[in-house]
Formats: structure tokens, sequence, C-alpha cells
């Protein structure tokens, strides 16, 4: 081995750090009958709304990329995507984004989130960790529900469609709900809510959390375009929401609580001298 080689190896064997060990997780504020109750009500909001859809939902499109003539206004953007991302076999780009946002990413950040709970031996943390991730993932999907009543947007393979043929596919009251894209907005929320409670936590496997979760929300969120479901601002706009309820949830309501040594361990303070009072730090680092 040659001299420089040799250098280059000491260095890297010096610099390297070295695996960190796990460490009791954070504490995080949660109040379980408040939680559960605001969970389960999201989740009734929203399957009562699905159920009352017949009643909710406007008989035609109110967002329909149509100028006053019937000519096609739809924007170059998602007209741009729709020819490149859009699959010749769409029902498998479906299925397949069905799939994902159904089974992989709910097995997949669950799954690691309790890899990463284990990993810290924080067994009994666990339970609160998945309420507060699906107290996320409900929230973000009424909102999702709110949205898509409102909007009313024709979906892309709709917006082809002759007049004779609409309302006339295999789930015709889905017809007009394209914007924004639940799939998106249910595994982004899913993958961002998971990875930062587990940040959160301090969990020494978080990086993997994240590592994992997020590139399976993506490609779900792609195949909602490929499978001719959704407009790709469709699903950057469901990406964003996900991500933003999955994050801002726990951050907002599930903060470190105060009295956690981990989390107090750099607090200011104020050292007496005899001349006068001198402000400085105090903390483990």
């Amino acid at each position: 081995m040659s001299s420089s080689a040799a250098l280059a190896c000491a260095l890297v064997a010096t610099v390297a750090p070295t695996p960190a060990r796990a460490q009791a997780p954070h504490e995080l504020e949660h109040d379980v009958a408040v939680d559960v109750a605001v969970t389960g009500t999201a989740i009734a909001l929203t399957i009562g709304s699905e159920l009352a859809k017949p009643e909710i939902l406007p008989k035609g499109c109110r967002w329909c990329d149509r100028d006053e003539d019937g000519t096609d206004a739809l924007n170059s953007v998602d007209r741009g995507a729709r020819r490149s991302l859009k699959w010749t076999d769409t029902r498998t780009a479906r299925q397949l984004s069905d799939v994902g946002g159904l089974l992989v990413t709910p097995g997949a950040t669950f799954g690691l989130l309790s890899l990463a709970a284990a990993d810290a031996r924080a067994g009994k943390a666990l339970s609160i960790d998945v309420l507060i991730v699906l107290q996320s993932v409900a929230l973000s999907q009424l909102a999702n529900q709110v949205a898509k009543f409102s909007f009313g947007r024709e979906r892309p393979f709709v917006h082809e469609l002759s007049e004779s043929e609409k309302g006339k596919s295999d789930k015709p009251l889905d017809e007009n709900v394209s914007f924004y894209s639940g799939h998106s907005s249910l595994v982004f929320s899913l993958a961002t809510a998971a990875g930062t409670v587990a940040s959160m936590r301090g969990y020494r496997l978080a990086p993997l959390v994240w590592a994992a979760g997020v590139p399976i929300a993506a490609t779900t969120a792609y195949l909602r375009v490929a499978g001719d479901k959704h407009y790709l601002t469709d699903v950057l706009v469901g990406s964003a929401m996900g991500a933003a309820f999955g994050a801002l949830v726990p951050l907002l309501f599930h903060a470190r609580k105060s009295d956690d040594p981990a989390a107090a361990a750099f607090s200011p303070g104020v050292v007496n001298a005899p001349s006068a009072p001198i402000i400085g730090t105090s903390g483990t680092f």
C-alpha cells in the first residue's frame, strides 16, 4: 500500500464516527384520551363524507379545465406531464398505486418505526408513536376530502371522454375528485409523520425511517399520474399537504416534554460574580 493510501486510511479511521449507542428516547407531549378522540373524529368524518358522496358531490365538474365554449384549457405543465408520465397500461399503474398506498407504505413506515423503537428499547413509547402518526394521517385525509369535494376537478382520463361517455365509468362518483391526490396525501403523511416522530424521539434509526419511507411514498405518488388518475399538480399538492400534516401535527401538538432531561440538557443560566452578574450557559455536550 502506498504511503498516501495508508495516510488516507489512517485519517478515515480517526474521523469516522463510531456507531451511536441507543439511548433513552425523548418524551413527547400527549394526552391519550384527547388524541384518540381527535383521531377517531377525523376518521369518522372522513368515512361519513365518503358515504354521503351522492348527496355532497356536484353532479358535474366544477374545475373542468375547459373554457366556456368547451375548448380544452388544460395548463401546459399538466398536459406535458401527462403526455410524458402516463403509462400505456394505466390499469397496472393504478393497481400498483393502490398496493403502494394501502399496503407497502403503511407496512414499511410502521414496521421501520417499530424497529427504531425496539432498537432504542422504547417499546412503551411505540403505542404513542403510532397514535401520533395515525392522528397526522387522519387529519390529512379529512382535509383532503374537504378539498376534493370543494374543488370538484375532473380527472384526466375523464377529461378525454366525450360528454356522452362521462358518468359511465366503473366509479362515476369519483370522476370529479382529482384535486388533490388522496393517495399522495396519504403516503406522504404516513412517511413524514413516522420520520418526524422518530427524529423527535431521538431514535438512532430515524434516518432509516426517512430513507425508506419517502422514496416509497414518492413512487406511489408518481403511479397516480402514470395511471391517469391525477394530474401532476394534483400529486404535487397532495404530497406537499400530506408532508405538512405529517410534520406539523407532531411538531406543534406533541413537542418534547419540557421536563425531559435530555431535551433540557442545554439551558441558559446566570452566574453571579462579585462585581456583576454574567450571562452564561450550562449543559451537557
